[in-house]
């Protein structure tokens, strides 16, 4: 015998199907619990849109810095997807953390690393004053100092290569896939300009080429496959068959 259902319970169905809307306190308590702000961070809520039946966009002022963000409804709760500052690319929530909420060292610590000031046609110096800029999480000033080395010392590859990695930081993959690739040019068995020129096209979604770098550093050394498979920058792969082929 067949089942009948009636007017209301078929509405009760389809309203039961249709999203949850995303209120103003709820897009901030997302960002919050997202990030790790201080009590002295503001964050203000400008407007949301809904883009399509489970993707909400929303528009913050974050320090007074506006910052767009894609906010998706899950059977755990409302999830942040990507952020975008600025006129910028859009970035996973997980990479976008050092751009939102910095992560910040005591000062005495930070005063104790920059203290000696870098001689200024030394490209050494240079460098310790850029990967120490990296190390604090203050990426532009990093990128500065890396390419006041490369300025001394053209073929000075490790500061291509880690002002790459900073580049890679704040969502500028384009750059720092062009920062390795001259390392690349000058050095071909370079290890890490390899494995960060990967990085840099699985950032941008680019499956092909960040396949072709990730399997080219796996043939210089088999350790880049555990390395891999244990990046963030590597997650929308990690259950791509391509992808376990080349680090299994």
């Amino acid at each position: 015998m067949k089942a009948k259902y009636s007017l209301g319970i078929i509405l009760v169905v389809l309203l039961a199907g249709c999203s949850a809307k995303l209120s103003m306190e709820t897009a901030a308590e997302t960002l919050k619990k997202t990030f790790h702000f201080e009590d002295k961070d503001t964050i203000e809520v400008i407007g949301i849109e809904h883009q399509s039946r489970e993707i909400w966009s929303v528009k913050y002022k974050i320090n007074g810095t506006p910052v767009n963000a894609k906010i998706t409804k899950t059977k755990t709760g409302w999830q942040l997807q990507e952020i975008q500052t600025s006129d910028g690319p859009w970035v996973p929530a997980l990479k976008a953390a050092e751009l939102i909420a910095p992560p910040k060292k005591a000062p005495k610590e930070e005063s104790k690393e920059m203290a000696i000031a870098p001689r200024p046609d030394n490209p050494q110096d240079w460098q310790k004053r850029a990967n120490d800029l990296f190390d604090l999480g203050r990426y532009e000033e990093a990128i500065k100092a890396y390419e006041n080395a490369i300025k001394i010392k053209d073929d000075y590859l490790e500061a291509r290569v880690n002002k790459g990695a900073a580049l890679l930081r704040i969502g500028r993959y384009e750059e720092a896939i062009q920062s390795c690739r001259k390392a690349i040019e000058r050095k071909s068995d370079f290890q890490e300009a390899w494995y960060n020129q990967a990085c840099g096209y699985s950032l941008m979604r680019n499956k092909m080429e960040a396949i072709i770098s990730l399997t080219r550093v796996i043939s210089l050394d088999s350790k880049w496959k555990d390395v891999a498979k244990k990046d963030q920058d590597f997650k929308w792969l990690w259950d791509d068959k391509d992808f376990k082929k080349v680090v299994e």
